[in-house]
Parts: structure tokens; C-alpha cells; sequence
């Protein structure tokens, strides 16, 4: 599931429809076709686009993923989708100043500050299958043939 947001005065940069063929879509340059062809089949990716819910703040008081994930899950709930039925869950609102270009921690949500951006999209989500930074001599992201490193990914 992809869950969308806006702050005040700054909207997401991508619609519903172009998010939804950037993760669910099955042509070349999707997630769900980067990791059905990584896989070689054995993961699914399918989902839902929620459409974006502006928040009642600007976002430019650090980066405070957390608190903008649960206000997003409150207001999918609010809307009657209950989040925690999806085993995955991407936060997709604009960049602040002072972030980075993507998060994730806990094994479920991860958030995405570059809506369109699929490198950091797989990288993420990456995360919440288990996946490690792919290092390479003891380099964090040094793995450059890895999308868990400074790769080529999709």
C-alpha cells in the first residue's frame, strides 16, 4: 500500500495513476516487475494507491517520518482503510529540506520523499523485506552491482 501526502504549501510531485504504474504495474521499470524479475518469480508485489491526504502542517520542522506516518494512518483509517491489513506499507510525501531521500525501519512502513525516484523505491521497501545495505570492503552502500548498495538497481 502506498500511502500519499501532501504538507501545506507543498504537494507531491506525482498523481495517483503514476504511482500506481510505478509500483504495481507490470512493465519493466515497477517495482512489482523489479522484484518479480529478481526473485525470478517467487514475490508478488501488488498493492493499493490512497489518494493524498494533506496534512495540517508544512513539514519543515525536521524530519519527522514518524509523526507524518501516523498522522497518514490515521487519516487512511479516518477513510475506512485499515493499513496494518497490508504487509507493507510506503509513506510517499514530498522532500524537506534536511532529509534524505527515503527511510525505513521497522519491517512495515518505509517513506519515500522522491515520489518518483525507483532506485530509492526498491531500496526502501528493501528494507521491509529484511534486506541489509550491500557493502563491499566495508563500505556502507559499496556495493555498487546491488540496489541495497550505491547500485544500478532497476
Amino acid at each position: 500500500m502506498v500511502l500519499t501526502g501532501n504538507f501545506q504549501g507543498k504537494n507531491l510531485e506525482c498523481t495517483k495513476p503514476e504511482l500506481e504504474q510505478l509500483y504495481y504495474s507490470p512493465r519493466a521499470n515497477s517495482v512489482r516487475h523489479y522484484y518479480q524479475n529478481e526473485s525470478e518469480g517467487r514475490v508478488e508485489f501488488t498493492g493499493d494507491v490512497l489518494p493524498a491526504h494533506t496534512l495540517p502542517y508544512d513539514g519543515l520542522n525536521g524530519c519527522e517520518w514518524g509523526k507524518w506516518r501516523d498522522d497518514l494512518v490515521a487519516a487512511a483509517r479516518a477513510s475506512g482503510v485499515e493499513p496494518d491489513s497490508y504487509r507493507h506499507v510506503v509513506i510517499s510525501v514530498p522532500w524537506r529540506p534536511g532529509c534524505r531521500a527515503g527511510q525505513a525501519g521497522d519491517g512495515h512502513y518505509a517513506i519515500i520523499y522522491f515520489c518518483n525516484h525507483l532506485q530509492t523505491i526498491v531500496h526502501e521497501v528493501g528494507h521491509n523485506f529484511g534486506f541489509a545495505h550491500a557493502k563491499k570492503a566495508g563500505i556502507e552502500y559499496g556495493d555498487k552491482t546491488s540496489s541495497m548498495g550505491a547500485g544500478v538497481g532497476p
